[in-house]
């Protein structure tokens, strides 16, 4: 969640928040344990992504991290008095929630509300079940109270244990001014979009960060770490070649030092490029296409450019020679 505001006292504030969510199934690098779900993998006792892993996907360095259990967000919910939304889907009833969930406008409660943010129907993509958690959120923002000391007095009384980073007194605020904007109508949900093997569709996704995040998103360089390439497959290749095309340019990178993203296949095209957002970067870019064997000429200034990554890379018909020298 993010507002473009410190934050409200006072049960009023200007300007615009967003609710960009994260799908628990997306695919992350993650230190020691490789390729991990966003959410955690209760098999191999991986626990659910935090700040650093956030800030190592989508180049955004967070404020802070606000955590709740389930069954503590449905006593907060039924504290609120219960959440109002219209449901895209019934949920069957369960033990956790024996009411279930119907479809249409509902005012649920703090146990329905779990249950119709976490339920995945089979078959579903993943980005489902996270655009209904995205819809509960919001709701939960309309049922907040628009004063950060009324905020406090709900998060104090679930005796939660806040991020060192985060404390009460700073987020209240936050979730006060996100529910001022939320009742003006300018909060904005998103949900991160994802690709076929559940790994960041980091295209589609670039204006969702630029635009929602702004100017807190920071892409590897800017943010002292290492320059983020996003490489995206134009060879026109079959999938097996191509995905074999890509690993060689993944190689490449790795060994120069760079975090290597993975993008799509686009519209096969006869040269290799190398692309940035501004001329100021021309450097960098330049250093990525020797890193790949490209000449200078690869390199190309692209006005408008839209990425969470500092250089994008389309791999062209002429990678499948290029790559074997």
């Amino acid at each position: 969640m993010v507002t473009n505001r410190g934050g409200s006292t006072s049960g009023s504030a200007s300007g615009t928040g967003a609710i960009v969510v994260i799908p628990a199934q997306m695919q992350i690098d993650d230190q020691g344990f490789g390729d991990q779900p966003f959410g955690g993998d209760m098999a191999s006792d991986e626990p659910p992504a935090g700040a650093d892993e956030v800030a190592s996907s989508l180049g955004v360095t967070p404020d802070g991290v606000w955590t709740m259990d389930e069954t503590t967000f449905g006593i907060f919910v039924d504290e609120l008095g219960g959440l109002t939304l219209t449901t895209n889907t019934a949920v069957p009833a369960s033990t956790a929630d024996p009411k279930g969930v119907a479809e249409g406008t509902e005012t649920l409660s703090g146990a329905q509300s779990v249950a119709y943010a976490t339920y995945s129907a089979s078959g579903e993509a993943a980005t489902a079940q996270a655009a209904r958690f995205g819809q509960v959120m919001d709701a939960l923002m309309a049922a907040m109270p628009t004063s950060s000391l009324s905020v406090q007095h709900f998060l104090n009384a679930l005796g939660l244990i806040p991020d060192p980073a985060l404390p009460l007194s700073k987020l209240s605020p936050i979730l006060a001014a996100l529910a001022a904007q939320q009742q003006g109508s300018r909060v904005t949900v998103a949900t991160l979009p994802l690709n076929s093997s559940n790994a960041l569709n980091a295209t589609a996704a670039a204006e969702i960060v630029s635009k929602l995040l702004g100017g807190t998103a920071k892409a590897g360089a800017s943010a002292g770490q290492a320059a983020r390439v996003l490489v995206q497959n134009g060879t026109g290749a079959s999938t097996s070649a191509g995905a074999q095309l890509m690993a060689v340019a993944q190689a490449k990178l790795d060994d120069s030092g760079y975090t290597y993203n993975a993008g799509n296949v686009v519209a096969a095209q006869a040269k290799s490029e190398v692309e940035v957002a501004s001329s100021a970067d021309q450097s960098l870019a330049e250093q990525v296409a020797a890193s790949l064997g490209l000449s200078g000429s690869a390199v190309q200034v692209v006005s408008g450019l839209s990425s969470v990554d500092d250089v994008t890379v389309v791999l062209g018909k002429d990678w499948t020679s290029l790559s074997a020298d």
